[in-house]
C-alpha cells in the first residue's frame, strides 16, 4: 500500500483527530531503519513519553525451545496487541482516508478502533455508552479507552479480563483487602439448616495475600480460567477455575471469588461472577461446584447470584471445609418467551458481540436501524428471546405475514445448550401451519454456515434458492409444513 507521508498522518492523528482533552499527552512516533530488508523499522504511541504498542517487524513472530521461528496468528496479534509497523501503517491510511466515526468504531480492524476510540468525534455522551463493546476488546486496547473516560473526567471503569502473567505479579494483591467482619453463620444440625450467632473476623494479612497471589499464578500456569476485576492496573477482584468434579464430570469448582473491601456493593461481584460461567461454559462444564463461606452475607449474595445447595456432594472438599456450604450454580439454566422492550439494551448488546457473522451489520447505522427493526418486532409480538439472569443470551425474529424466520442468533458460550431449538419451538406455535416457512443462511462451502445449516436441515428445512443479500452469497432454506406434520402424524 501507498502510505500517506508520515508528517500529514501524524498531523492528522495527533491535532485533527485527537480529542482536545489527550493534545500534547498522546504522540505516534515513527523511524525507519534504512539500511534494513524493505525499509523497515518501528512504530509506536507515546503516552506522558511513555512507550506503547511498539510495532515492529518481529513482533509477527516468535521462537520456540528448538530455536524454530513461527508466524503468529491473526488472532493472536490482535489478542496481544502485537504488529508489524506496516500494518499500523496500513490501519492508519483506512482510518484516516474516507471512513465515518460509525465505520472505525465497528472495523473488523482493532487499530482503526483504538484510533476511533480517541477520536475528537465520539463525544462525552457516546463514550460511557462504549463501555460493554469494550468488555469484549483486549486489553491493550481498553486500556486507551481507560486513558479517554480518564482525561475526559469519567470515573476510570473497572474492567473484568481474564488474568495472566502480563496483568497480575507475585505482588499484585499486596493492596487488597479480604476483611470480613461475621456475626452469623448457617450450620447444618440434624439435617436442618440453621441461622447460628457465630462471630469472628476474616482479614488476610500480607503473607496470606502473597500465597493467594502465588495460588493464582499456579492456576494461570496449569491452563485454568482465572478472571480479575481491574481498577486501572489494580486487581480489585477476582475468580478462579479448579477441577472438573462430579460422578459425570458436571462440575467445575469455583475455588476463589472476592472482591476487596473498598469495592464491595458496586455490581463487581456480579460482572466477574458472569465472566467465570462463560469461561466454565467455555471448558464444557454444566455446573459450578462451590464450597462456599458459610456466613449469613456470603450465602445471601450466593443465593443471589441464582446459587443453590449442591445436589451431588464432593467428599473431599466437605472435609476439607466442614464449615462451608456445598453449593452449585447451573450454567445452563435459561428461560425462552416473547421480547419486550425492556430487554432490547441487553438483546442489542448481544447483536453487537455476533455482528460479525450477519453481512449487513458492519456499521453503527446498520446496527441503529436494526434496532428499530427489533422495536417493531417486539411490539407486534415476533420478537422472541431466551434470558439467563438479566441478560439476552439467545434472539430470534419471525415474520407473521412472510412466515419467515428473519433472524437468529446465540451468544457463543451458550450453543450447543439447546438455545436455538427451543427458540425455533416457541416460534413454531405462532407461524402459519398451512405455509410454508422459510429462512436465509449461507451457502453451502461457508465456514459460517455449517451450524446454521445443519440445524435448518434437522428441523426439516431443505435447501432452495442461491440469493445475495446485503452483498453476501446467501441460500434460501424451505420447510415444507405439510410435509413436517405429516411427519409428526
Amino acid at each position: 500500500m501507498h502510505h500517506k507521508s508520515w508528517s500529514n498522518l501524524r498531523k492528522v492523528l495527533e491535532e485533527d483527530r485527537l480529542c482536545p482533552a489527550l493534545r500534547g499527552r498522546v504522540q505516534y512516533f515513527l523511524t525507519r531503519y534504512h539500511d534494513a530488508h524493505d525499509d523497515e523499522g518501528r512504530l509506536c504511541i507515546r503516552l506522558d513519553g511513555k512507550e506503547y504498542l511498539n510495532s515492529c517487524f518481529m513482533n509477527t513472530r516468535y521462537q520456540t525451545p528448538d530455536q524454530q521461528w513461527h508466524w503468529r496468528t491473526e488472532e493472536d496479534q490482535n489478542a496481544q496487541g502485537l504488529f508489524d509497523n506496516l500494518e499500523v501503517l496500513n490501519a492508519i491510511d483506512a482510518y484516516t482516508d474516507k471512513l465515518t466515526i460509525d465505520e472505525a468504531l465497528s472495523s473488523e480492524e482493532p487499530l482503526v478502533r483504538l484510533f476511533a476510540v480517541l477520536d475528537r468525534r465520539v463525544g462525552k455522551r457516546r463514550l460511557p455508552a462504549l463501555a460493554a463493546a469494550m468488555e469484549n476488546e483486549p486489553e491493550w486496547l481498553q486500556f486507551f479507552y481507560r486513558l479517554r473516560l480518564e482525561a475526559e473526567g469519567f470515573k476510570p471503569q473497572i474492567s473484568i479480563v481474564p488474568m495472566t502473567r502480563d496483568n497480575f505479579r507475585a505482588d499484585s494483591l499486596d493492596g487488597f483487602i479480604r476483611h470480613q467482619e461475621i456475626t452469623e453463620c448457617w450450620r447444618c444440625i440434624d439435617g436442618e439448616w440453621q441461622l447460628l450467632p457465630i462471630a469472628f473476623t476474616e482479614d488476610w494479612d500480607l503473607p496470606r495475600l502473597r500465597e493467594e497471589a502465588a495460588d493464582l499464578l499456579r492456576t494461570m500456569d496449569e491452563g485454568n480460567p482465572v478472571i480479575g476485576a481491574f481498577d486501572g492496573e489494580k486487581v480489585v477482584g477476582y475468580a478462579q477455575l479448579g477441577e472438573r468434579l462430579g460422578s459425570r464430570g458436571q462440575y467445575i469448582e469455583l475455588v476463589g471469588f472476592h472482591v476487596s473491601e473498598p469495592y464491595r456493593g458496586q455490581g463487581i461481584g456480579r460482572r466477574l461472577f458472569s465472566a467465570i460461567c462463560d469461561a466454565a461454559r467455555a471448558a464444557g462444564a454444566d455446573k459450578l461446584y462451590i464450597s462456599a463461606h458459610s456466613s449469613k452475607e456470603s450465602q445471601a449474595a450466593y443465593r443471589a447470584l441464582g446459587c443453590v445447595h449442591a445436589q451431588e456432594i464432593d467428599p473431599v472438599r466437605a472435609a476439607k471445609e466442614p464449615c462451608d456450604v456445598q453449593m452449585e450454580y447451573d450454567l445452563c439454566r435459561y428461560h425462552v418467551r416473547f421480547g419486550t422492550l425492556d430487554d432490547l439494551s441487553s438483546w442489542m448488546a448481544l447483536v453487537r458481540r455476533v455482528a460479525w457473522n450477519f453481512p449487513g451489520l458492519e456499521t453503527e447505522a446498520a446496527l441503529q436501524e436494526h434496532a428499530a427493526t427489533v422495536s417493531k418486532f417486539i411490539r407486534k409480538g415476533n420478537a422472541i428471546c431466551a434470558v439467563h439472569g438479566n441478560a439476552v443470551i439467545g434472539v430470534l425474529l419471525f415474520s407473521r405475514r412472510l412466515n419467515m424466520l428473519c433472524c437468529m442468533a446465540v451468544a457463543p458460550e451458550f450453543r450447543r445448550h439447546g438455545v436455538a431449538q427451543r427458540m425455533f419451538d416457541l416460534m413454531l406455535t405462532i407461524a402459519d401451519p398451512a405455509r410454508d416457512i422459510g429462512v436465509t443462511t449461507f451457502r453451502e462451502g461457508d465456514p459460517k454456515g455449517e451450524a446454521p445449516r445443519a440445524f435448518y436441515m434437522k428441523n426439516g428445512f431443505i435447501p432452495a434458492e442461491l440469493v445475495v443479500e446485503n452483498d453476501y452469497p446467501c441460500q434460501t432454506f424451505i420447510r415444507r409444513e405439510m410435509l413436517c406434520t405429516e411427519s409428526k402424524d
